[in-house]
């Protein structure tokens, strides 16, 4: 079966590879850092707005309506290959990304006023809100000029990364009230060392589970979409993909830690302060050179 969703590696992979064109002067000289990942991002929003134009592109993926990317096969490949696929059209909030983790890695610690934290809350919210909500009447059926196609096109992903940004940003440093303790809950920690095996595996059970339909499937309500397919298609993700992880993906990150371990590594594990005394009486070397190399040692 041909696991259509793993482009996202590909993309991944190539800005991933890329990442020193901005990593590098932002070490050396941040200021030049922040031009060079401003003018990519310029420079692919830009690139974002000529491709809808040149092509007559849709605002985003739409699989119905007039601008339907799969009202035929030319048409869908086309879009595939020139906006969905390509990592240049993709990088807007990968680049986002690299700067708010640049801004977490220098400071520490930000104080921030209250009313301050507030508003860009508001701000945050209001941005995202607008790209879900954003294509409702178009959705609907009502015709979209070619200039919003593109405005929609090239700012909503930056429009959706701000609003990102600003939710980690607050709750990095401790201003985003309960939606920081809903984040930092423990559950969260097994399902994210699961969550790249279940991506894996998630898009061919959906292809699984609506194969197994015998009707033409409609939208009822929420919740017949909730108990038939996203309950068991999610519980089931994370069910394959801790086996996955467990046979496949831990052994060979073990595998990779031995393969690149530096040959000079020491083998010889250092002694802990519950060792037995009578442990470092019966080493030959002195009991003040073994003192001298761990602080924490005692009797």
């Amino acid at each position: 079966m041909c696991m259509g969703h793993t482009w996202y590696l590909a993309a991944d992979m190539q800005m991933f590879v890329l990442t020193p064109i901005i990593l590098i002067p932002l070490a050396l000289y941040p200021i030049a850092g922040w031009i060079v990942a401003i003018v990519l991002l310029l420079l692919s929003t830009a690139g974002n707005v000529i491709m809808v134009y040149e092509n007559n592109f849709p605002p985003t993926f739409t699989a119905f309506g007039e601008d339907a990317v799969l009202s035929n096969e030319d048409k869908a490949m086309n879009y595939y290959t020139h906006m969905y696929y390509a990592a240049w059209i993709r990088c807007q909030i990968y680049i986002m990304g690299i700067l708010v983790g640049w801004i977490l890695q220098k400071y520490k610690n930000i104080k921030i006023n209250s009313i301050l934290n507030f508003f860009l809350w508001i701000i945050g919210s209001a941005l995202m809100l607008t790209v879900l909500f954003g294509l409702y009447h178009y959705n609907r059926g009502n015709p979209l000029s070619l200039f919003w196609r593109a405005a929609y096109s090239a700012l909503s992903k930056p429009a959706w990364g701000l609003g990102l940004s600003w939710l980690l940003i607050s709750c990095y440093y401790g201003y985003g009230g309960p939606i920081n303790q809903f984040m930092s809950w423990n559950i969260w920690v097994p399902l994210g060392r699961l969550s790249y095996c279940a991506y894996l595996v998630h898009y061919p059970l959906i292809t699984y589970f609506f194969g197994l339909e015998k009707n033409v499937i409609y939208f009822s309500s929420l919740w017949q979409i909730v108990l038939n397919f996203f309950v068991p298609i999610t519980a089931l993700s994370f069910a394959v993909a801790f086996i996955l992880s467990v046979l496949v993906e831990v052994p060979a990150g073990k595998l990779e830690t031995l393969l690149l371990r530096p040959q000079n590594q020491s083998e010889k594990p250092i002694k802990r302060a519950n060792e037995p005394a009578w442990e470092i009486l019966n080493d030959p070397k002195s009991i003040e050179e073994k003192l001298a190399k761990n602080d924490d040692l005692k009797f």
